[in-house]
């Protein structure tokens, strides 16, 4: 864990970012961090990631796991909108 994001009580943003550790086979982090606009009442989800290959490996494999890292994306923005919905993601 990295950070912790915990502003509920003025900012309405709550969230937590996570890195690699040492000897992963790529280097960077992820956020996810859920604000609510106070003016419009809308509530976001983000998900920010960044990564890069730390070992040949990685490299090789480097479009094969921007096609996963995508995926994950997409699932997690479902999940946390069936969970807004009061439905239990697939």
């Amino acid at each position: 864990m990295i950070d912790v994001i915990d502003e509920r009580a003025t900012k309405r943003r709550y969230g937590y970012s996570l890195g690699t550790l040492l000897g992963h086979e790529e280097q960077g982090e992820e956020k996810f961090l859920v604000r609510r606009d106070e003016a419009t009442d809308v509530v976001r989800y983000e998900v920010l990631a960044f990564s890069r290959p730390r070992s040949p490996l990685a490299r090789l494999g480097a479009p094969f796991t921007r096609v996963l890292q995508r995926r994950f994306h997409a699932e997690t923005c479902a999940a946390m909108r069936a969970a807004a919905d009061g439905q239990e993601s697939a």
